[in-house]
């Protein structure tokens, strides 16, 4: 590890947001790369959410809890994949498109460089990484 300030000295996340985290993570695991395709239904039916649809109070919880496994990190002098990167701003996953109302999977990236800086900085992972 660099001499650099750990990026997630202050980063907090709720048990829902961690289940979220490690549900995606999971899923990038099986999948074997960052670009998922996830089911809303599946992610509603992971927090509780068992009937035939979500509702629009439960896909905004759905929402909520996505903007806060997204709160941005700052690395600086992070070295990933051969490169170093003096300043980057980073989250743990991105929408390929915005999520409307009636759709019924969400295409996302997980960032592989928030990962790596999570194994770096984080003496204790809120994901499980084997």
């Amino acid at each position: 590890m660099s001499d650099t300030i750990n990026p997630f000295i202050d980063f907090e996340l709720s048990q829902d947001a961690i289940k979220l985290a490690n549900m995606l993570y999971n899923t990038y695991r099986q999948e074997g790369g960052p670009y998922l395709r996830i089911s809303v239904q599946r992610l509603c039916e992971v927090f509780g959410f068992i009937h035939y649809t979500c509702s629009t109070e439960e896909k905004q919880s759905l929402r909520d809890l996505f903007d806060e496994l997204n709160e941005p990190i700052r690395v600086v002098d992070f070295k990933y994949k051969n490169r170093v990167f003096e300043w980057e701003i980073l989250q743990f996953c991105s929408f390929e498109k915005s999520w409307e109302e009636d759709d019924e999977y969400i295409d996302l990236i997980l960032n592989e460089m928030f990962i790596a800086a999570m194994k770096e900085y984080m003496e204790e992972s809120f994901i499980t990484t084997y």
